[in-house]
């Protein structure tokens, strides 16, 4: 049976809120909180730093699915994407507008609250567009040829090339059995074994399925596999970002009743060294990180980051991680992020 916060876990539960609904301000998400049971700025903030690709250095592999021959009119926008990604330039610029402008996790209508695509099966699709975001603008001019890849760390799967407008091209599982097809390792762990798969739905059925919130398994060569994005939730927000949720409160339950509480660690130490007798800590953004702040003695514990070569986070470095990724942490020191 779940126990009760503490008082102190509630606190920085809130205060982790404001910090969300700051970063939400800074980069100009759509944050509408049509729905109130889903108007937690964490949940918008935490959808948005799934799909944001972090500027990174990537090698390119290709699928067999990927045209070997290109229209005229995106061959130029193609090669210039290829130079985009090897360098480690800003990808987003050429996503949907969306994952700013129009998806919100707390949105009225349950379609518009997130990238279905991503949030299904884990693909991005940029915009091949030759041309670069006009001054006041993020976002690159809009093409209606779309590049699908799979990104995972420094690898950039370019699954396929297709138009915006063919039909159902946003659930064709064609995506999904070509990144299986050329990545198995990539995907295996998304494969359901000891599950017999059903019959194979079509692309509308799937689409129609996707939009109501249900999540189907694909079956691709006689196996059963789960979206590679994890799938929705009866609300149309991303099952991946509801268990970081979870995993972020179980951090801060962790922080405030193992850690801050502590009687032999530090911030005990700290609160006998000036004799504080009603320590307040709050969540706040520091030119270092986020921080536990003590209100009284105006000082801030910055938590740790994932150090270079470990090979698991701690707790705490994971909720840094999530909750402020180094991306985002290095856009606040720029005098504007997002327009």
């Amino acid at each position: 049976m779940p126990t009760k916060p503490s008082p102190l876990s509630v606190q920085l539960h809130q205060s982790l809120e404001l910090v969300a609904a700051s970063l939400i301000d800074r980069y100009k998400l759509k944050h509408s909180r049509s729905e109130i049971n889903l108007s937690e700025p964490l949940l918008r903030w935490v959808d948005f730093t799934h799909r944001f690709i972090a500027p990174r250095a990537r090698r390119i592999e290709i699928s067999r699915r990927l045209p070997k021959r290109l229209p005229s009119e995106i061959e130029a926008a193609y090669f210039l994407m290829l130079g985009r990604i090897r360098q480690g330039a800003d990808l987003n610029p050429y996503q949907s507008v969306g994952l700013i402008k129009h998806h919100d996790t707390s949105g009225a209508k349950r379609q518009n609250r997130t990238d279905q695509l991503f949030a299904d099966w884990g693909i991005h699709h940029l915009h091949l567009s030759a041309g670069t975001p006009r001054e006041g603008d993020y976002f690159a001019p809009r093409s209606s040829w779309l590049l699908f890849c799979y990104i995972h760390h420094d690898l950039a799967a370019l699954i396929d090339i297709r138009h915006h407008d063919d039909e159902d091209v946003f659930s064709d599982t064609d995506l999904v059995e070509a990144l299986v097809e050329r990545w198995p390792d990539l995907t295996s762990s998304f494969r359901a074994r000891g599950i017999t798969p059903g019959r194979s739905l079509t692309n509308s059925d799937r689409a129609m399925l996707r939009k109501a919130g249900v999540n189907t398994m694909l079956n691709i060569n006689g196996h059963a596999y789960m979206g590679p994005g994890l799938g929705l939730t009866s609300a149309g927000t991303p099952a991946k970002t509801q268990f970081s949720l979870m995993h972020i409160h179980r951090a801060v339950d962790v922080l405030a009743d193992d850690v801050i509480e502590d009687p032999n660690g530090q911030f005990a130490e700290h609160t006998r060294r000036f004799n504080i007798t009603d320590a307040q800590y709050e969540f706040v953004l520091t030119p270092r990180g986020l921080a536990v702040y003590e209100k009284e003695s105006q000082t801030a514990f910055v938590l740790p980051r994932v150090r270079d070569g470990s090979e698991q986070a701690s707790v705490l470095e994971a909720l840094h991680e999530t909750v402020l990724p180094e991306w985002a942490f290095a856009s606040l020191k720029e005098p504007d992020t997002l327009s």
